[in-house]
């Protein structure tokens, strides 16, 4: 899992919010079923990315969600950022 956030990290150009949850909070929610929609480009999904997410880029959320998401499901969404710090 260190490993995994250090990955992660190199991808962000910001420190995590308080409101942001941690890697431990997210595995937990994978566990009991929350799923995981990245929504960077399909070369940044290829590079890295966190295990057991759905690949569905930005520009296709609305032709996609529906078909890969049902309604009543919880899901986070998760991208990356170019903002300068």
């Amino acid at each position: 899992m260190k490993k995994l956030m250090q990955k992660i990290k190199k991808h962000l150009t910001r420190k995590l919010d308080k409101d942001d949850i941690s890697m431990q909070e997210l595995k937990e929610l994978q566990k009991k079923g929350i799923t995981i929609l990245d929504v960077r480009s399909v070369q940044e999904f290829q590079e890295n990315h966190i295990d057991g997410a759905i690949s569905t880029p930005e520009y296709k959320i609305t032709k996609e969600i529906l078909n890969r998401i049902s309604p009543n499901e919880e899901i986070i969404v998760y991208c990356s950022t170019r903002a300068k710090k």
